[in-house]
């Protein structure tokens, strides 16, 4: 068996890294491991070879072989080990006369016991001569306790095999794969190189945008949407404060998980920060929102709702097996368990009575398909706001659609605009088409009866949500009051059957 060491993470005046091929027994590698450090030079990680076989190419570690081993001169107890290239032996030891003459650069660390959980922020270089009392330090720290345990090396600059034990034994000690976020380029280089993304959870150190001076082209309840450039967008999510950064992360594992699913949704890519907050950015190529497409051309409004209803209509047919998704009824049944310092526990009881009628489906709803989360390109719909999909009935995204184009028009005109993009006079007729040719109905008695449905399962929809978005909204609070009797009390609980009907019917 050919093992192949690299020694050095470190680019060379040259511009490489240096690669060395050892041939020997698989007992003697332990020995050859401690003659490296003992030499002075850090061990990045091990490729393991079929002797003969030529090097692969590993992120920047360049494809190199040399014929023999390492010199006595470079490597002690060097018995094991046989050197045949001179040039390969005299970079070898310039390489380590570099990394000796280094400044030798100690590691710190900050804790933060926060939440439950321990945070420990990493500093500078964790090599050879610093990891034991680096090890010393952290278990120091965690000793004793029981909530989850976060290793941000945000200003973490290097990482050898010194440390990466050192992790590693941390994270046998509590049984799970600890997040180590925050990872630079460059330590992520190692973490992935010696294999270590597969045994903890590396999360790359989210890139900063700045947003000064771009157009702001939709808005929502979570945040703003503004165009990068020609091909990119960001959704910044800015509302209610600071939003988590384990909510943002949901919607883009959401997004990824739609767009394999055929979802017709912007391609994302990663999570960045914008000032204090975090943003997704999508690939969104020379397109505007449908909103602002109705308000550029508001005579052909009829065309953009019939291509809307036909859009939602296909997004409602497709069917995802697996549970890649959470479940509407579990969503709802969460939420409405912040209604219970509001309403009575009887109350409470028939909110989720009223939940558990959701039908357990592989089948999507968007969960906010607002014309101002609808993108357009060429004209062709796809979403840009993946935060609430789950496995539901139908019928729970067309009582969002009359929440946002007409309850919305008639009860807070203002919220069209801001939210949607869109006039409330325009959203309320916008609505009224959707349905029409959602249900391809003309007559207005009939689709009358359609829309009081779908009223009805807005009213449950806001009355269900409010009390969650109350924990972090003043305004949500303020109305809460209000909610409960105009919606829960006085529509809600007395059309209880009505409601169950229309949920587990899946229209």
């Amino acid at each position: 068996m050919t093992r192949f060491y690299v020694l050095s993470k470190e680019r060379m005046a040259g511009g490489t890294n240096e690669v060395f091929a050892v041939t020997c027994e698989a007992n003697l590698i332990d020995d050859i491991i401690v003659d490296i450090h003992n030499a002075g030079l850090e061990l990045v990680t091990i490729h393991d070879r079929p002797e003969g076989s030529k090097l692969g190419k590993y992120n920047h570690i360049i494809d190199a072989e040399v014929s023999g081993g390492i010199t006595d001169k470079q490597i002690g107890r060097s018995a094991k080990i046989q050197a045949s290239d001179s040039a390969a032996a005299s970079t070898l030891s310039q390489n380590k006369q570099d990394l000796l003459a280094e400044d030798e650069r100690s590691t710190s660390m900050t804790i933060n016991n926060k939440n439950g959980k321990v945070t420990i922020a990493l500093e500078g270089r964790i090599d050879t001569n610093n990891a034991p009392q680096t090890e010393k330090e952290i278990f120091g720290a965690v000793e004793g306790k029981a909530g989850d345990i976060i290793i941000d090396a945000a200003k973490l600059e290097y990482i050898s095999s010194a440390g990466l034990r050192v992790l590693m034994k941390l994270r046998k000690s509590i049984g799970k794969p600890m997040p180590v976020i925050n990872v630079s380029r460059d330590v992520y280089d190692i973490f992935e190189t010696t294999g270590f993304t597969e045994l903890l959870d590396v999360k790359k150190a989210m890139r900063e945008l700045n947003i000064d001076g771009c157009v702001q082209i939709a808005a929502g309840g979570q945040g703003k949407i503004y165009r990068i450039d020609d091909e990119t967008i960001v959704k910044v999510f800015c509302n209610s404060g600071v939003i988590p950064l384990d909510f943002v992360q949901e919607e883009l594992n959401n997004a990824k998980a739609a767009f394999v699913a055929g979802v017709p949704t912007a391609i994302s890519f990663d999570t960045v920060k914008c000032g204090e907050y975090y943003g997704i950015v999508y690939e969104m190529i020379d397109s505007k929102t449908l909103s602002k497409a109705i308000v550029d051309e508001p005579g052909k409004i009829e065309a953009f709702a019939e291509k809307y209803a036909a859009f939602i209509k296909d997004f409602q047919s497709i069917h995802v097996p697996g549970g890649k998704f959470k479940q509407s009824r579990d969503i709802y049944n969460q939420k409405i368990e912040a209604l219970k310092t509001w309403i009575t526990e009887d109350e409470l009881a028939v909110m989720h009575e009223i939940a558990d009628s959701i039908p357990v489906t592989d089948t999507l709803i968007h969960g906010d398909p607002h014309s101002g989360n609808i993108m357009i390109k060429d004209d062709e719909l796809m979403f840009i706001d993946m935060t609430e999909v789950s496995y539901g009935p139908k019928c729970l995204d067309n009582g969002a659609i009359f929440r946002d184009l007409i309850s919305a028009a008639q009860n807070t005109p203002e919220a069209c605009e801001h939210n949607m993009g869109l006039p409330a006079q325009l959203s309320a007729q916008l609505g009224q088409l959707f349905f029409a040719k959602y249900y391809g109905i003309s007559d207005p008695a009939q689709l009358g009866e359609y829309l009081k449905a779908a009223g009805l399962v807005s009213a449950f929809n806001i009355g269900a949500n409010i009390g969650a978005y109350a924990v972090v909204n003043e305004m949500a609070r303020q109305k809460m009051p209000g909610v409960v009797e105009r919606l829960i009390r006085g529509v809600i609980i007395p059309n209880k059957d009505a409601l169950k009907y229309l949920l587990s019917a899946q229209q």
